[in-house]
Formats: C-alpha cells, sequence, structure tokens
C-alpha cells in the first residue's frame, strides 16, 4: 500500500510540475511595469526606425515604370504574368499624400543592431494609411516588457482619441507583413482577398497575403494602450545552405492602414502618435532548451513503466512465503501431541 501511495504521489507531482512548465514563456497582455531610468535612445545602434507608406514604393518599381513606357520589343523582360494584375502607375504613387514620415525611414532596415540590454522611450508618428516600427535586437538574456499608448493628432494639431493596431514580429516575418503592404498599395490583383478569413488555414502561409506575428500571439488589434513581455527561449538565429549564421532583428509594428485582418483598426484618416517604452530586466537563472526534452521524456517514462510495476507487483503477492505459527487455525498435528 505504501508502495503504491509512492509511485501515485510520484505521478501527480509529475503532473503538476509539466502543468506549471510552459514550453513557451506566456503571453499575458498586460504584464509588466513600464517604469525604470530611460537612457538617450542610441539610434541605429540599439534601435532603428522603420515606416511603410503609400509612397514608399521600393526602387525598382520606379524603373519597372520606365521600362513599362518603352515599346513592346520581342526581347522583353516581363513573362506576361502581369496581365492578370493591374498596376498603379507611379505618377499615381507620387501624388499621393504624404504623411509624417521622412523619406530615409522607408529604407532603413540594414542596420546590424546591438542586443538590446538598456530601456528606451520613443514616440513614432504614423501617417494614415501607412505603418512604422521600431527595429530592435531582443536579447534571450533579458525579459523585454514593451508598452504601447495611442493617440491621434489632428490637422489643427490637437489630441484626439485614436486606435491602431500593435504587432511584434520577427525580420521574416515582417518581410511577409510588408509584401502584403505594398501588393495592395501597389497592384490591384490582390485587393480581391478582402480577409484572410476568406483563405483556407492550411493555404494561408502559402498566399502573398499570409503573414503572422511572433508565436501567432502578439498581435494587438484596435487598440488604444497595450503592454506584453516577451522572453526568448534563446537567441533567435537561423543558418543558411552555405553555413552562415543570420540573426533574426525584431519589429514592434503600429499599424495604422487597414490590413487584411478582419478585427484590425480601420483607416483614422489622422495622424497616429504612438508613445512606445521598452523596458528590459535581466533574467536569474536560464535553464537550456534541453531540460523541456528531459523532463518531458521522465514523464513518458513514468506513464510507461508505473502499469509494469504494479502488475508485477500483483502477480508476486500471491508466490510471497507466509509465517503460520501465530495463525488461528487449529494445527492437526500439535493437536494430538497434546492428547497424548
Amino acid at each position: 500500500m505504501n508502495q503504491r501511495f509512492v509511485v501515485a504521489s510520484i505521478l501527480l507531482m509529475t503532473l503538476i510540475s509539466m502543468n506549471q512548465m510552459s514550453l513557451s514563456p506566456p503571453v499575458s497582455a498586460n504584464s509588466g511595469d513600464c517604469h525604470g531610468d530611460i537612457p538617450v535612445v542610441r539610434w541605429n545602434e540599439t534601435v532603428s526606425r522603420y515606416a511603410l507608406t503609400p509612397s514608399s514604393a521600393p526602387d525598382w518599381w520606379y524603373e519597372w515604370e520606365k521600362y513599362d513606357d518603352e515599346p513592346e520589343t520581342g526581347s522583353r523582360g516581363h513573362d506576361g504574368d502581369d496581365d492578370d494584375r493591374e498596376k498603379i502607375s507611379a505618377a499615381e504613387i507620387e501624388q499621393r499624400p504624404t504623411g509624417p514620415e521622412e523619406s530615409w525611414m522607408m529604407y532603413n532596415d540594414a542596420w546590424v543592431l546591438e542586443p538590446l540590454k538598456e530601456n528606451f522611450q520613443a514616440t513614432m508618428l504614423i501617417g494614415n494609411d501607412s505603418a512604422g516600427a521600431f527595429i530592435v535586437n531582443l536579447s534571450h538574456e533579458y525579459k523585454t516588457t514593451i508598452c504601447v499608448s495611442i493617440q491621434g493628432l489632428t490637422e489643427d494639431g490637437n489630441y484626439t482619441d485614436a486606435e491602431a493596431d500593435v504587432y511584434l514580429m520577427t525580420g521574416t516575418e515582417f518581410d511577409r507583413y510588408k509584401e502584403e503592404y505594398r501588393n495592395k498599395h501597389f497592384f490591384d490583383y490582390f485587393r480581391t482577398f478582402d480577409t484572410l478569413e476568406e483563405i483556407p488555414p492550411e493555404w494561408r502561409s502559402f498566399n502573398p497575403m499570409g503573414w503572422d506575428t511572433y508565436r501567432d500571439a502578439h498581435q494587438y488589434e484596435n487598440t488604444t494602450e497595450v503592454s506584453f513581455s516577451v522572453t526568448l527561449d534563446s537567441p533567435e538565429v537561423w543558418n543558411t545552405l552555405w553555413g552562415e549564421v543570420t540573426h533574426d532583428q525584431f519589429y514592434i509594428v503600429v499599424d495604422a492602414w487597414d490590413n487584411s485582418h478582419s478585427r484590425d483598426a480601420e483607416l483614422s484618416h489622422i495622424t497616429t502618435v504612438a508613445d512606445v517604452t521598452v523596458i528590459v530586466q535581466e533574467r536569474g537563472t536560464i535553464l537550456p532548451n534541453w531540460t523541456v526534452s528531459i523532463t518531458c521524456m521522465l514523464f513518458l517514462f513514468a506513464i510507461t513503466l508505473t502499469p509494469l510495476f504494479l502488475n508485477r507487483k500483483y502477480m508476486a503477492a500471491g508466490l510471497e512465503q507466509t509465517n503460520t505459527e501465530n495463525s488461528i487455525i487449529p494445527n492437526m498435528q500439535k493437536v494430538n501431541q497434546e492428547e497424548e
């Protein structure tokens, strides 16, 4: 009985520890306190600014526009695939209203930043139908708390209530997000899909509109204020086929345009002001990733071996030698000896 109680206790403790342990740190939309010493921001060393605007066409766009103005010849570089989508002309792009973003922000994503180990606070101005981002290099040795507060700025210079979308993405995820933005602003073909809900989930990652946020969770849409914490299991790196190691940086995105998500904020038609505060806190004990695998393996071993152990004890119970000297059943041999 005691052995069964011990085995049951071990299983119960294992289940409780597995329930409390998460394979990835929990996501909280209201976690952390964004207060602390704020040093001067070291731009393009620890933080970089990036913007997507309706006039931020890539350089090759204008070369393509110029090439399309030439007479068609047999040596044309296009393969004819652009017949099924209507391309917006460069003249129309240049006539679009400009926002508060500066031109250098549209091509400011080539910096290799230091790991973020200090707090920073900055204000981001996002024009109508645009998106802004702070690029950072999050460190797995620190817990990062990000707080964003959204306001609107009218043409008269007065502040008003406004809503926007806040996303956290890696560089790879932001590239897909940026591709959707450019497809919807410079091509009419992809506008046939209003939202991602129209595409089956298993095909969204293969669609030019398909994009998601870090861990499929850090997306806070149609909001005025949000705070969340991020703790990395390990550095976000990936290896190329040629053996090169690339460190993936993170984008804190404030979205002020109507993207393909059905629950995102609508166009505000005013300038969006986002106050972003990032607080980092050094972590204490950092367990390596393989501890999760070992814990899961021990848990599976416990589940597999416990029935075998109990069955062995049950089958061996009838083979145990018992002492009959103190038995209450009379021994006939002793009775005969007493009668004699």
